[in-house]
């Protein structure tokens, strides 16, 4: 018996080093080769096998991460994802399992733009193409991946981020990813700010100004928190290394309109005073609101009911305490459009070198394991 485990002990160390160079996840190889050892072990002697039996509790707690709070999914045949152009019939996990990023932003030429410099930013840490391809199948949207990155475009305003946001959840989900990490990248207003400050949200307002999100379900209003995660707010934050313009952790004020909803007086139809717009603008400033945008409620609730992490950063354009119109020159707004695209370039590269080391460390480890065993044995 003491040969048998001494001997299945060997065989579990060459076997993890060998899973995860395959798949490059630890607990992956853990999994696999435990189980293999627990094989090895009752095949001998069954009345060890309650003794070997697998601690799941790390997969279940992942395993719980990444299920969606919906029964009903279970009970389809096949789901077809209708603005993506995707469906459970295509080979999703080959497709997006390595996914771990979701970079998403109101523009479909913005987020091309964002894949170009993902081609050339990335190529020395993970294999990419050298040019990015819409992979989406409809007209709807258009999605570009690079390595672990999604990029999608969401179009103005909730609703449409709604859509897409439920189909890429679901599309990673059937893909089987780890923990993947949603991002909108986007323009908005300033409260306070000067153009061009890049905002990096903690937590989203609605227009009653609560950090919350209602959405109206059955008919019947449903109210969410709408927070995002501090930690990785915080995490992009460290990396701002530019002495040109500022980056900020503020809240952020997601509204259903541009025009009457973010209190402007330059719309088609105005029955508020300046004064009572600035009256307005000031009580945002008080709460520690930063910017005004059209998304940000849905993607922090949206993504905290699904067990998702969320991330927001976007650049003012304006600051709406000294007026309401986006002036700027051509090559000004194109500079500030960048300057969030550039800032979550390098923290995906950091995220990215990151997990290389890691799993470099990791191999490294492994390695000297299996080395010990190899002397261990000759010795026996």
């Amino acid at each position: 018996m003491y040969w048998c485990e001494q001997n299945a002990k060997h065989i579990v160390r060459d076997l993890s080093y060998v899973t995860c160079r395959i798949y490059g996840s630890v607990t992956t190889s853990l999994w696999v080769a435990t189980t293999l050892h627990w094989h090895l072990i009752c095949s001998k002697n069954p009345t060890r096998t309650r003794e070997y039996t697998y601690d799941v509790s790390i997969r279940k707690e992942e395993d719980m991460a990444q299920s969606l709070p919906n029964p009903h999914l279970e009970h389809l045949k096949k789901d077809n994802l209708y603005h993506l152009g995707f469906s459970t019939d295509d080979d999703l996990k080959t497709l997006f399992g390595d996914v771990k990023f979701v970079c998403m932003g109101g523009s479909a030429t913005r987020m091309e733009e964002l894949a170009r410099m993902l081609c050339d930013e990335l190529s020395d840490i993970v294999p990419v193409k050298s040019k990015p391809e819409n992979i989406c199948k409809t007209d709807r949207f258009v999605m570009y991946k690079v390595g672990p990155v999604l990029a999608a475009n969401h179009h103005m305003g909730m609703p449409s981020l709604s859509i897409i946001l439920h189909e890429l959840i679901k599309l990673l989900y059937y893909a089987g990813c780890e923990a993947p990490l949603f991002i909108r990248i986007g323009t908005s207003g300033g409260i306070g700010v000067p153009p061009g400050t890049l905002v990096i949200a903690d937590k989203a307002y609605d227009e009653h100004l609560k950090s919350q999100h209602q959405d109206v379900v059955l008919g019947k209003v449903r109210v969410t928190d709408a927070t995002f995660d501090q930690k990785v707010a915080e995490e992009i934050l460290s990396l701002h290394t530019e002495t040109s313009y500022d980056a900020i952790i503020g809240s952020t004020l997601g509204t259903q309109d541009f025009y009457e909803g973010q209190g402007r007086l330059d719309g088609a139809i105005c029955e508020y005073t300046e004064e009572d717009k600035r009256a307005y603008l000031l009580e945002l400033q008080k709460l520690e609101i930063k910017n005004i945008e059209m998304e940000a409620t849905k993607i922090a609730s949206l993504c905290q009911r699904t067990n998702r992490q969320a991330a927001m950063v976007c650049v003012t354009l304006v600051d709406r305490l000294a007026g309401d119109q986006v002036d700027l020159p051509k090559e000004t707004y194109a500079e500030y459009q960048l300057r969030p695209l550039t800032l979550m370039i390098k923290f995906i590269k950091h995220r990215l070198t990151q997990s290389r080391d890691a799993t470099r460390k990791r191999t490294q480890t492994l390695d000297t394991n299996v080395s010990d065993s190899s002397k261990v044995k000759k010795t026996v």
